[in-house]
């Protein structure tokens, strides 16, 4: 249950495919002219109708009638500044519930996307899996081909000791490392030169600004340049169409989605068609359902919750 787990919350990562920072609160012209100016027309610019700050999203992960974990998807209410660029930031956490707390997960995923080209400028994560914590980040500059990768690793005795006050001698098996991660040369934007690879929040961002009828097609798949800890790739999702899909706020129109899981290697996921999610059929294109098959059997995460959002769902008649 517990390497179930682990996976579960990555596949989550996949789909919803910080320090030094100011905040940035201006509002009205102030504002728009600053945007102006910080948003350097070199840089791509993506068309985003689809979120905005102070957007909320909860979903309940279950495994058959047992509640396994929450997961909290927020965007920060305000706007922030790196690499002098503004950025939305967006945090991911997730965590188990009920009877499975015994096998404590807490995990923390945040990302910086650059509110105009809709990827990421700096990368966060957090990550406390009963004793074994990881702390990593990822700092990007889209006019270079390549991000700066630092983390550090170890496991602690007390599977409840949190971040704050867990002290250099608690660390045990304690690794790190600061290394560059080098893209491909697929991975440069043909029409700006740039280099916008997605980690794995920022990935799902992004998917939410394509027009899918227009922009693939039922039955084609879209590849989007992805980096995950120190790995690069073309991470593939095939675009399956219309489906209703039930949730507790109703009958929900909805675009279903196929990640090409049989990419990635590890001993859970059997391969494409293990990962489906549905996205709501409306401005928001939300994940409203995911359904995950591994070894144990499936998976579900559903939407429970959510605030902010561009638009109401577009329910089934």
């Amino acid at each position: 249950m517990a390497t179930m787990l682990k996976y579960v919350y990555y596949s989550l990562g996949l789909l919803l495919l910080g320090t030094g920072l100011f905040v940035f609160s201006h509002q009205g012209s102030q504002a728009d002219d600053l945007h102006a100016k910080l948003h350097n027309a070199s840089y791509r610019v993506i068309k985003n109708h689809n979120f905005g700050r102070g957007e909320y999203i909860e979903y309940l992960l279950h495994y058959g009638v047992i509640n396994a974990g929450i997961a909290r998807i927020n965007v920060d209410n305000k706007l922030w500044l790196v690499n002098d660029r503004i950025c939305y930031k967006v945090d991911v956490a997730g965590e188990t519930t009920g009877a499975l707390k015994l096998y404590r997960v807490e995990d923390l995923w945040r990302s910086y996307i650059d509110t105009a080209a809709i990827a990421p400028h700096r990368f966060y994560r957090y990550i406390a899996e009963n004793k074994y914590r990881r702390e990593e980040r990822i700092d990007f500059n889209p006019l270079q081909n390549k991000a700066k990768l630092s983390f550090e690793q170890f496991t602690v005795q007390d599977k409840e000791k949190k971040k704050s006050t867990t002290a250099e001698t608690e660390k045990l098996e304690k690794t790190s490392e600061i290394k560059d991660v080098v893209f491909p040369a697929n991975f440069r934007d043909p029409q700006t030169g740039h280099y916008y690879p997605q980690d794995i929040v920022s990935g799902y961002y992004y998917l939410r600004t394509i027009d899918y009828d227009k922009q693939i097609g039922v039955g084609n798949k879209i590849t989007i340049p992805a980096i995950f800890e120190d790995q690069t790739y073309n991470f593939s999702i095939r675009y399956d169409g219309r489906e209703v899909v039930d949730t507790k706020f109703g009958k929900v129109n909805a675009f279903k989605f196929t990640p090409m899981m049989g990419e990635f290697e590890n001993d859970i996921f059997t391969g494409d068609g293990s990962l489906v999610f549905w996205v709501s059929d409306d401005a928001n294109r939300i994940p409203v359902k995911v359904e995950a098959k591994i070894f144990l059997g499936k998976v579900v995460l559903e939407i429970t919750n959510h605030r902010n959002l561009k638009a109401p769902f577009n329910f089934a008649k």
